[in-house]
């Protein structure tokens, strides 16, 4: 489905005037991942919980020079959720566009970056690999690992390049499983609720006869609309080849299969019949992905420093049949035939005050990677809604077939120096090298083109710790640094013909002259935490930021084609707080985005389709007895649909809640998302051809589930 990347604007000071004593009493960082769970009313400092993506080293949230969140598996697990991005809502700095309705096919948005399903502004790795798919930099949120093979997510917003190089214009996500751990540790839920959901889910973290891991999992579901039907499988499996106090080298290998049918936007006019209509321009629209990896990885303890590095293989092949909707009631479908494979290798060096004499470190790494994809278009009989009784769906004569490779090696560096107590310095950069090659081998109106890219990115920060008492700690950090984004190869390269009733009567969107776009990132923050005589804990944190993008990859409705015409400033605030005590806890978050345009027609108006305002809450509670239940409120509001800023989607409030009861080592659950049955929308846009019309993506009724889950067989 083809949604032109939105663009909307407005004026940061009057919302910050408005929102700005909620911010400050709402105040927190990632206060979904780090609240402690009610029943363990032990827990530590929670923001001394030790992440490792943020530095690409161990190191405490609340020591950090940018905004990060911990999930952990136990929270993750209590928090009603169709896919990982689900739960991401409930954080700070994140909303959520369900193109399917139950969940299952989200985007994210994350400081006012939104790729409309194209592209991906944060990278997603599972266990430091990144995930996304070669051809289109996007991410299958329902592929990845389910929450019984999680042992904890880490997040880290704002710009990250000087670290992980393309995409991290908006942050990073690694969701790392569960390793072997020397003791016999299953893990597993079953469930099954409302529109044919239902879902099974095993992850042994350690076998009985070998020090490895091995999990799987299936999903089911027949779609909240018409023609939504859904099926996921994924396998896992890791196993320590060796494993020294000084050195480890672990061999993991995971698959997932998908097959889903996609109902498309939905045309207004289609809506007034029902939310679970869907145009029938979409009906042959259906998508199948398997996909298979491989990697080794190890590590080795050295005098004063530690060496790592691993290898990764994929292979991923895709079937898809996509309708661009041109006009209501008009469009044009083809089949793809797509077979991606990737290679690559990382090394790196951590190098700590042992060797370097002082209290300082240093991170030396490198990156290399090659891709390859071939891709064939085809025509599909009966494209559009007029010849809907008389067309069959069926593969048609070859339209377009081509080859394409990416090739990516990158170098980076950051050190680490207390000058003082309390103090923290970091400074680093990373070079970036890609080159891409495309290769067509039917005529398509392209000829063979190579194109490399080239970007360094710096990035600099300082924590200072401002509290260091038993029971309050404060830091506050400022952070600079430079992002970037390449074109991905299909916005390159793309040889899928598209109809225009002119010369030359097809045209493709993709354009081999695109630059990379390139943030300039500053952001500044708060981490508090204090606890109370009685025993309750406050942690928060606020975070502002800037981020200026040139070399803005947009679509030029004038020449339908990708182009770089873009400049815009993304701006706002991340805040939220937590408070536990005893056999409960509370947590609210708010998310100001403030992205507009700096250039051309539209210079001044906010980016289309990005909410300025998203609000979260909830509760959770647990009894002596054992029975845990969790209310949360998820308030989005302030999207425009249109460049014009004239269209507005309605805002929309949306409930979702759990209850549990103990069952000896399992326990019962249901889980009820939109309670009150809310008819909103997350997402749309304007009819392309120019009538007014809106295309919407409607969210499903109240949804039930009832499950177990547990520990053991």
């Amino acid at each position: 489905m083809f949604m032109p990347r939105p663009h909307t604007m407005s004026s940061l000071e009057s919302a910050v005037s408005r929102n700005l004593s909620f911010a400050l009493l709402c105040a927190a960082a990632p206060a979904l991942a780090q609240r402690p769970s009610p029943v363990d009313t032990s827990a530590g400092h929670p923001l001394n919980a030790v992440v490792v993506t943020a530095d690409r080293a161990s190191g405490s949230i609340r020591s950090s020079v940018s905004a990060v969140t911990r999930v952990s598996g136990t929270e993750l697990a209590r928090v009603p959720r169709a896919t990982l991005a689900d739960v991401l809502r409930l954080a700070p700095g994140f909303a959520v566009v369900d193109f399917d309705g139950l969940g299952l096919d989200p985007q994210v948005m994350v400081r006012g970056f939104y790729g409309g399903g194209e592209a991906e502004y944060v990278v997603v790795l599972v266990n430091g690999k990144p995930v996304a798919h070669l051809q289109t930099g996007t991410v299958s949120w329902d592929a990845l690992p389910p929450a019984a093979s999680i042992e904890a997510v880490e997040i880290v917003r704002g710009g990250a390049s000087s670290l992980y190089g393309d995409a991290a214009i908006a942050g990073v996500i690694n969701v790392i499983t569960r390793a072997a751990s020397g003791a016999h540790d299953v893990r597993w839920d079953a469930g099954g609720g409302t529109f044919g959901r239902y879902h099974a889910a095993a992850d042994a973290a350690s076998l009985p006869w070998k020090d490895a891991a091995i999990g799987a999992s299936f999903d089911r579901t027949a779609g909240f609309r018409d023609h939504a039907r859904r099926s996921v499988g994924r396998v896992r499996a890791s196993m320590a080849l060796a494993e020294r106090p000084d050195a480890s080298l672990v061999l993991g290998v995971g698959s997932h299969w998908r097959a889903f049918d996609e109902p498309g936007p939905q045309l207004e006019s289609i809506g007034a019949a029902g939310r679970e209509a869907s145009d029938p321009l979409f009906r042959f629209d259906h998508t199948t992905d398997r996909d298979h990896t491989a990697s080794l990885d190890g590590s080795k303890s050295l005098q004063g420093a530690r060496l790592t590095g691993g290898l990764t293989g994929e292979r991923r092949v895709t079937n898809a049949i996509r309708t661009v909707a041109l006009a209501p009631g008009f469009g044009d479908t083809k089949e793809r035939d797509a077979t991606a494979t990737r290679i690559g290798g990382n090394v790196q060096l951590q190098i700590d005050e042992a060797s370097l004499g002082k209290s300082s470190r240093l991170i030396l790494g490198g990156e290399a990677s090659h891709g390859r994809l071939g891709s064939k278009y085809f025509n599909v009989t009966g494209g559009t809604r007029a010849t809907y009784a008389t067309a069959s769906g069926e593969r048609g004569a070859l339209d377009t077939d081509a080859n394409a490779a990416r090739s990516a090696a990158a170098v980076y560096g950051d050190y680490l120096v207390h000058p003082s107590d309390g103090v923290r310095f970091s400074i680093g950069g990373r070079l970036d090298r890609l080159s891409d090659r495309y290769d067509p081998r039917t005529p398509s109106g392209q000829a063979t083109a190579t194109t490399t890219h080239t970007a360094f990115s710096p990035k600099v920060g300082i924590n200072v710790g401002f509290l260091n008492e038993p029971r309050e700690s404060g830091n506050i950090y400022f952070s600079a640094s430079r992002s970037f984004k390449a074109p991905t190869l299909d916005q390159l390269y793309d040889q899928r013909n598209v109809p225009v009733p002119f010369p030359p009567f097809q045209i493709q969107t993709s354009n081999p002259d695109l630059r990379p776009q390139h943030g300039t990132n500053l952001e500044a923050g708060i981490y508090q935490s204090s606890q109370g005589l009685t025993g309750g804990r406050v942690s928060s944190s606020i975070t502002v930021f800037q981020t200026d993008m040139t070399d803005e990859l947009d679509f030029d409705i004038q020449s339908f084609k990708y182009v770089n015409i873009g400049k815009s400033r993304h701006r706002g605030i991340e805040g939220g707080a937590t408070l536990t005590r005893d056999q409960w806890s509370a947590f609210a978050t708010y998310t100001l985005q403030d992205a507009t345009s700096r250039s051309g027609d539209f210079s001044g108006k906010r980016l289309k389709a990005i909410p300025r305002h998203t609000r979260a809450a909830g509760i959770s509670v647990r009894s002596t007895t054992g029975v845990e239940a969790s209310l949360s409120s998820t308030n989005v509001s302030g999207i425009f649909l249109d460049d014009d800023n004239a269209v507005t989607l309605p805002d929309y409030t949306r409930f979702d809640a759990r209850l549990s009861f103990p069952l000896g080592a399992r326990r019962l659950f249901l889980d009820i998302r939109n309670v009150f049955d809310a008819r909103y929308s997350s997402s749309g846009f304007l009819d392309p051809a120019g009538s007014g019309e809106r295309y919407l993506y409607p969210a499903a009724r109240r949804v039930i589930e009832v499950g177990v889950n547990g520990f053991g067989w």
